[in-house]
């Protein structure tokens, strides 16, 4: 759910600033409430304080930007309701076309988001890649979606961070990063591990 990027990380500080202000005190309250419900794994009440603020009458909350439908899209598909979470992520980018250019996340970012791995094989979500990003960045999210669940290999790490453009910020956030497995047990890294030579890491944004 939490989006790192230079782009993302300016509309943080904008945001509370001149959109989610004190004129809202009902709003702000239940999108905390939400937030707060996110963190502690409970999905299901998350969703519904976000949808309690999202259905206030207008005078009573500001206009709603992309982020808090796309939060919203991976509250609801963390609690398997595939319906709401696609409808709630098609709105995201919906917003964001009417009012700017690109995308509202990058295509590695959608495709690895563990958040969104209950509805990413489903048609509408295929739908929303192929509407939104170009073609290069659709042949991109193949080859990395495949990299979207709680654990990846060392091996598969290089691998992914090899898709990713110079420009593109890397974030590998809630992921269990491991040498090898057998038999469900790891297996440690025998020696010190070095990251590659990946142009992505020439770049200023990395987080794990």
């Amino acid at each position: 759910m939490k989006i790192i990027g230079r782009l993302i990380l300016v509309f943080s500080f904008l945001l509370p600033l001149k959109i989610f202000s004190q004129n809202f005190p009902e709003f702000d309250s239940l999108k905390k409430k939400a937030y707060s419900a996110y963190d502690i794994k409970d999905y299901l009440q998350s969703a519904r304080y976000f949808e309690s603020a999202l259905n206030l009458p207008e005078n009573k909350r500001p206009e709603i930007f992309w982020t808090i439908y796309y939060d919203v899209a991976c509250a609801f598909s963390l609690n398997s309701n595939v319906d709401k979470s696609l409808y709630y992520l098609e709105k995201c980018f919906s917003v964001w076309k009417s009012k700017l250019e690109g995308t509202p996340v990058s295509v590695m970012h959608i495709a690895t988001d563990g958040d969104l791995d209950f509805i990413r094989n489903q048609p509408r979500f295929h739908s929303i890649i192929k509407q939104y990003y170009s073609l290069k960045d659709q042949q991109r999210f193949d080859k990395a979606q495949k990299f979207s669940g709680a654990e990846i290999s060392y091996p598969q790490l290089l691998e992914l961070l090899r898709l990713y453009d110079k420009k593109e910020n890397v974030s590998i956030l809630n992921k269990t990063i491991y040498w090898e497995k057998k038999n469900g047990k790891y297996i440690y890294n025998p020696t010190l591990l070095t990251l590659p030579d990946a142009e992505v890491l020439k770049g200023e944004g990395f987080s794990f």
